[in-house]
């Protein structure tokens, strides 16, 4: 029917606007099935391949290669979202995702002469009537793991409607704050990603894409650069917690100064989709505890410290709930 279809494209709306944002870009055909390598091993008997809905890509910063992110879109109302709705696309996604990294039909259609590459699985899950209102978690603690039979070292992601609507908040965060020019161009703009000490980052610290690991994290920091005559830099620190006691923020504040994020002349603005009322006030509190506590273990001076802490200034954000109607989309001309 035609308004299935339309709300079929509600996903596939909501997953580009996002991914775009971070940096993801779409390759080969969309919703194109491709032969599967293991039709005894995966029980294939009528349906031999595997489908794709959209296939991703983004270069890894650590390993130097690009990751391939096939991806199956759902858009289901509420009461269709359970665990049957997700463990069946889960275990069809982790055999798919064995089958990409060998098959030369996979290859054909999305992998571009890549030297290094890894296919991994995506499953993104919107809530078109934004109803939804259980813990999406829950469905994932009852499947099995015996369910999802992911290839070893590679892996399968669930996005379900909460985290759809906590990255799609991000994303229109960051462009209305390139409009009012708060922030600087996307090619000024890229995530950061720590060095670590077993892993040699390959390319700078600072790339253009955040991986899934990033995105599936407690936060997702933002750098940007203004090459402006202001010569401003800084971060936007996106932190998916509620922000109800200090400790939340002295944890993502250890993380900040760990990673020296905090230059001589760089500004941090966290901001929290989900934050409680009483958030930026508390973190004020967490703010004080941490000087009063670690100030006199750097080289700083008292005052010095205080006036660094005080470049991390707290910003609550408007969740997004998006919807569409499925007439309006209809009525849609690719």
């Amino acid at each position: 029917m035609p308004e299935t279809t339309n709300i079929a494209r509600m996903a596939d709306l909501v997953s580009k606007e996002i991914f775009s944002v971070f940096g993801w870009e779409r390759v080969g055909p969309t919703n194109t099935d491709w032969e599967c390598v293991e039709l005894e091993k995966h029980h294939k008997k009528t349906t031999k391949s595997h489908p794709s809905d959209v296939v991703f890509r983004y270069s890894h910063p650590y390993f130097a290669h690009n990751v391939y992110v096939t991806t199956d879109l759902k858009s289901y109302a509420r009461d269709t979202i359970d665990k049957n709705a997700v463990a069946r696309p889960l275990r069809e996604l982790a055999v798919a995702v064995e089958c990409a990294n060998k098959s030369q039909a996979f290859q054909r259609l999305y992998v571009d002469d890549d030297q290094n590459w890894e296919a991994i699985g995506m499953l993104f899950v919107y809530n078109h009537d934004g109803d939804f209102d259980k813990d999406f978690n829950l469905f994932l603690e009852e499947i099995q793991p015996s369910q999802v039979p992911v290839p070893k070292g590679k892996w399968v992601a669930a996005i379900g409607p909460a985290r759809v609507a906590y990255l799609n908040t991000i994303a229109h965060d960051i462009l209305a704050e390139r409009g009012r020019h708060a922030l600087p161009d996307a090619k000024m703009c890229g995530f950061y990603y720590p060095d670590l000490n077993q892993l040699r980052v390959y390319s700078q610290r600072v790339v253009p894409a955040a991986t899934l690991e990033m995105i599936m994290g407690p936060w997702q920091v933002l750098r940007y650069e203004d090459a402006s005559a202001r010569g401003k830099s800084g971060y936007y620190f996106y932190y998916d917690g509620k922000g109800e006691s200090t400790d939340e923020f002295q944890y993502v504040l250890d993380y900040i100064f760990k990673y020296q994020l905090l230059g001589d002349n760089d500004q941090i603005s966290l901001r929290l989709p989900f934050g409680v009322a009483e958030a930026s006030a508390i973190f004020d509190i967490a703010k004080k505890q941490y000087h009063h506590d670690y100030w006199h273990l750097g080289e700083e001076s008292p005052d010095e410290s205080k006036a660094r802490l005080e470049r991390v200034s707290f910003q609550s954000v408007t969740a997004i709930t998006q919807r569409f109607s499925d007439i309006e989309i209809g009525m849609t001309r690719e």
